[in-house]
């Protein structure tokens, strides 16, 4: 039987602490790759949440669905609100894809991965900080929202272009916090006020002709046939509308998830493994995808 020798005794302990000593930067990489899971995945929630495009057609749209049930007197008037309403939903349109890429380069960082920024990131970087307006709201407002959207593109393409990694993390939260917050801010002002407020007048169009086929029919002592008829389409085309409005209710809790996230990280942005952080950041990320949900829901 071989015994081990001196030398070979004193060499074990060497190898094993020479093991260990190996060991402790994987598993450093380890527990920081899972300390800002969170991170990634309220990051890519919040990327695909956002990506909700339909929001922007609704926008657009529904001076298109008012044309329809107004008088031709009224067309030349409407014709002008469609054509500015096309404009502004192609702004709202690129402000949306700069918030949704930039979550999108967020998660990558957070899981260690290269930033992708393609050449349609870079036009759109350019077109918002040309533009002099992406909605309805007040201009001024929407020139800061479209001047901090081209903003937030401006920092994750310089990110792809640098290659960042998980460790600018921090770095591309710290330089991207208040741009993001002021283009949420905007998204919000314009859907919750120019879109509801074009929810409204819709209901008002659809309403007046149905009321106006009920009431005479009424007169001519139909009782039996169109008053229940029109009744029934009138509440279908609003049912319509309230889910449209349900659907935008739902869009908005995500943009402020989004904003109340980030910002949480930003005040936690030196110690982004808290724990506290990181149930805040899951709860979150539980929200959004509630909220994403009953968008589904409605959309059915």
């Amino acid at each position: 039987m071989n015994t081990p020798t001196s030398s070979n005794r004193s060499r074990a302990p060497k190898i094993l602490k020479s093991a260990y000593l190996l060991a402790i930067p994987a598993l450093f990489l380890l527990t920081a790759c899972t300390n800002i899971e969170a991170v990634r995945e309220f990051a890519k929630t919040s990327s695909a949440t956002a990506d909700y495009t339909e929001i922007v057609s609704d926008f657009a749209d529904s001076p298109k669905r008012i044309k329809r049930f107004q008088p031709q007197s009224a067309w030349p008037q409407s014709e002008g609100i469609i054509e500015r309403r096309s404009i502004e939903a192609k702004r709202l349109l690129e402000t949306q894809t700069v918030l949704t890429a930039y979550m999108n380069a967020l998660g990558d960082l957070a899981a260690d991965k290269l930033v992708k920024a393609d050449a349609e990131i870079d036009s759109l970087q350019k077109a918002l900080e040309k533009a002099k307006f992406i909605g309805d709201a007040d201009q001024a407002v929407n020139k800061e929202t479209a001047t901090a959207a081209a903003s937030l593109a401006k920092i994750f393409i310089r990110a792809a272009t640098d290659r960042w990694r998980q460790n600018k993390t921090k770095k591309i939260i710290r330089e991207s916090n208040a741009p993001l917050q002021r283009t949420i801010e905007g998204l919000i002002l314009n859907l919750d006020t120019s879109l509801r407020s074009s929810l409204q007048t819709e209901r008002v169009a659809i309403g007046k002709p149905y009321q106006a086929w009920i009431a005479g029919s009424t007169s001519e002592s139909d009782q039996t046939a169109v008053p229940p008829i029109a009744q029934i389409l009138l509440n279908e085309r609003l049912d319509v509308i309230n889910a449209k409005e349900k659907k935008l209710d739902e869009y908005i809790k995500i943009l402020k998830k989004i904003a109340s996230g980030h910002e949480s990280m930003y005040q936690n942005i030196d110690n982004l493994k808290s724990e506290h952080l990181i149930q805040n950041l899951k709860s979150l990320s539980k929200d959004l995808q509630e909220a994403h949900k009953q968008i589904l829901i409605l959309s059915d």
